[in-house]
């Protein structure tokens, strides 16, 4: 269920690039970022570090099915982490958040059309998905009062803190790696 909602999301993701952005998807987009055409986060940031941003994004767009699939070992640990005390080990957390952001997956396959309609609309329904994943760790650890709702609030930044963490280390490599490379 989870591999066939992040495909399917995949590709309307894609879809909607291509629509907003002609451009976005063309085979040249590597060696604009490697030029240095695609990305400028201002004067004071290197040049290096726009380009491996860039080909980041580039790679985010590509294999974007893939860092859906690398949020869940972060979600998991976070809800493992939060709820210990409900006593589920490591693996049962995968199964919960696995079936968690497949529905939230979900939820935004049936919202992606009004994406096309009014953005603002769009996002006020990807934030009800957010929400959704609260209430669900709520329902699903048994949780009670704000408590619960607090705990899943905060099983949801750390698991984004740690997620992100990983971006920042995969920009890293790529600067690194491009440092090396232009010595």
């Amino acid at each position: 269920f989870l591999i066939l909602m992040i495909t399917i999301a995949t590709f309307l993701t894609l879809q909607l690039i291509k629509i907003s952005n002609p451009d976005a998807m063309n085979g040249n987009e590597i060696n604009d970022v490697m030029g240095g055409n695609e990305i400028n986060l201002g004067e004071g940031v290197p040049q290096k570090l726009n380009d491996a941003i860039g080909i980041f994004n580039t790679l985010l767009k590509q294999y974007y099915h893939i860092f859906q699939l690398l949020k869940i070992p972060f979600f998991a640990l976070a809800t493992f982490w939060i709820f210990r005390k409900k006593q589920y080990n490591y693996a049962e957390h995968l199964i919960i958040n696995s079936y968690i952001i497949a529905m939230t997956t979900f939820i935004f396959i049936v919202t992606f059309p009004v994406a096309f309609v009014d953005m603002k609309i769009f996002t006020i329904l990807i934030t009800g998905t957010i929400i959704y994943m609260f209430v669900a760790y709520v329902l699903v650890f048994e949780e009670k009062n704000w408590k619960g709702f607090l705990k899943a609030i905060g099983s949801y930044f750390l698991a984004t803190v740690l997620h992100m963490s990983l971006v920042a280390l995969v920009v890293g490599g790529i600067y690194l790696s491009l440092s090396l490379i232009h010595i």
